[in-house]
């Protein structure tokens, strides 16, 4: 072994950066192999080293007499490695060996260590076993719940959760709705809101039926809760749509819910009919009743549409008919807003007087489409009028082309070329509806698109004047585009195309015969800010 005043190190890595790290058997062994000397420094004449090394780096003058003594006392620093110091060595390299080979034996031994019997969360409700039930002491230690379930364990594999069942939305929608209702309509905000839309749609609600699609948002605002502490109490649907909460509820007349579109006269005669037997029906959580629009000439408190509490604690959720009237009334004046808007965006609609316009957009509809889908069909009949408020679409023309085959041979081939496009404010389809003439092209959506319509139906219930007034204020919309047109259209794009083309050619031929590397070199991109002052810390740091 060596003594305690010197340091076992190879010569050549000897450094005062590097003395602290190089103290590990593992260095130690590492850097003896790269080595060509190994020697045994001596502590005092290395304090000397670093005393020079130091004023060589700040600049200082190093006085003659110091320059002399090292130059006496550097033979001293190499000492010869006597046989132990070498034995030392050769069993510090045998030790790494031997922690190489342990871990393999630990990893090896870790498969055989006991498993362990994990708590996992049950999801979903297991299948019926038909097979005979063990207990627990029979099936062992090591069962886990879902052994044979494949989805449980991709979800693991993927660390996911298990799809939850349409019960479980429900039941989750349900306790949503009913804390989020306890708030008064007032006090809460647009969030919470959307989070009642939200639970009604998944818990795929009856309400959705009754309740418009595009304002449901709205709707869930005027929402509120009632509950009902005792039992036999009576609760007047005639005063708005409730959805059962919590509790049951029997009827005491049928039918149970009315629509808009109902006869009033056949479902709900008078005097109003009672059931002789209220408990051969049952409303239960989820269940719907009551209407959106009132019986005329009846009581807000008649018992038609009525239930009967069967326990305390009964809640409802209730959307009341007066405030669904307003709040509707609101939303049709704010909608046939924009609907103006719209048209006076619109450059054939910009002049019309203000009559005709709000005529006209008492019949339009809004109509969403997604990407990609073919509204108008070239030689086919538009099915309605189109104004666009917000997206665009591609007009598009078939022609018939000749194709230059590699064989050198020519065939004909039909192609769809672009002819024009609509943007905000565009309309189309008028000529098409009005006078039912095909269309001379196609009209695919771009983007998303959100259209106003006017259905033909809907045109039939305006008036003539104000039809042969969409009539005279609207040409065809490609009505510009004929044969000549689209053989210049065509020469020039295809032209535009080979000329790109070649030039692509031509410049993936210099770079192939340049041996140009895009991205590497002087071709690389500028280096950023923050790269340029990485690069320039680690120049100081060397």
């Amino acid at each position: 072994m060596t003594s305690s005043s010197t340091l076992q190190l190879p010569l050549v890595l000897v450094d005062n950066r590097s003395l602290v790290s190089l103290n590990t058997p593992r260095n130690v062994v590492a850097k003896s192999r790269s080595a060509l000397v190994t020697s045994s420094l001596n502590y005092d004449i290395l304090s000397e080293i670093v005393q020079l090394k130091q004023m060589k780096e700040s600049g200082a003058v190093i006085p003659e007499l110091l320059r002399e003594r090292f130059l006496l006392t550097y033979p001293k620093l190499l000492k010869r490695v006597d046989n132990e110091s070498k034995r030392d060595l050769k069993r510090a390299e045998h030790s790494q060996r031997s922690i190489r080979s342990a871990d393999q034996n630990v990893s090896k031994s870790l498969v055989q260590l006991p498993k362990t019997n994990p708590r996992l969360v049950q999801l979903a409700k297991p299948k019926k076993n038909l097979q005979k039930e063990f207990s627990d002491v029979e099936r062992g230690e090591d069962f886990v719940p879902h052994m044979h379930d494949l989805s449980y364990h991709m979800s693991q594999l993927h660390d996911t959760r298990i799809s939850a069942t349409f019960q479980q939305k429900f039941d989750a929608a349900i306790r949503d709705l009913r804390s989020l209702l306890q708030i008064l309509p007032f006090e809460r905000t647009t969030e919470e809101n959307g989070r009642i839309a939200e639970a009604l749609v998944d818990m795929k609600s009856a309400l959705l039926k009754h309740l418009p699609k595009r304002h449901l948002r709205q709707v869930a605002s005027i929402a509120t809760m009632d509950v009902f502490k005792e039992e036999d109490m009576t609760v007047f649907g005639n005063q708005g749509l409730f959805m059962v909460l919590k509790g049951t509820l029997n009827p005491l007349t049928l039918p149970v819910m009315r629509k808009k579109s109902d006869n009033v006269e056949d479902l709900f005669r008078q005097p109003t009919p009672t059931l002789t037997d209220p408990q051969e029906f049952t409303i239960d959580v989820g269940d719907c009743f009551g209407t959106l629009y009132s019986l005329p000439d009846r009581n807000v408190n008649s018992r038609v549409l009525s239930m009967m509490t069967t326990q305390p604690g009964v809640e409802l959720m209730k959307i009341s008919a007066s405030a669904f009237d307003s709040l509707m009334k609101k939303l049709k004046a704010s909608d046939h807003g924009e609907k103006l808007a719209l048209l006076r965006t619109c450059p054939q609609y910009a002049q019309w007087p203000q009559l005709s316009l709000d005529e006209i957009a008492s019949v339009m509809e809004w109509l969403q489409i997604p990407k990609g889908e073919m509204i108008v069909r070239e030689n086919s009949v538009a099915p309605f009028i189109g104004i666009v408020a917000s997206g665009t679409c591609n007009a598009y023309r078939t022609i018939d082309t000749m194709h230059k085959l590699s064989t050198g041979k020519r065939e004909r081939r039909l192609k769809r070329m672009i002819i024009g496009e609509l943007g905000e404010g565009s309309s189309f389809g008028e000529i098409s509806v009005i006078e039912g003439l095909y269309s001379t092209c196609s009209i695919l959506t771009s983007t998303p698109v959100h259209l106003a319509i006017i259905t033909p139906e809907s045109l039939r219930e305006l008036n003539p004047v104000t039809v042969s007034l969409v009539q005279q204020s609207n040409m065809p919309t490609f009505g510009h585009v004929n044969s000549e047109w689209l053989k210049d259209e065509y020469i020039r794009t295809e032209s535009t195309r080979e000329w790109h083309q070649f030039r692509r050619q031509i410049v993936d031929a210099c770079i192939r015969e340049g041996q140009i590397h895009p991205g590497t070199g002087k071709w690389a991109k500028p280096p950023s800010q923050h790269e340029e002052a990485r690069i320039l810390s680690q120049k100081e740091d060397q």
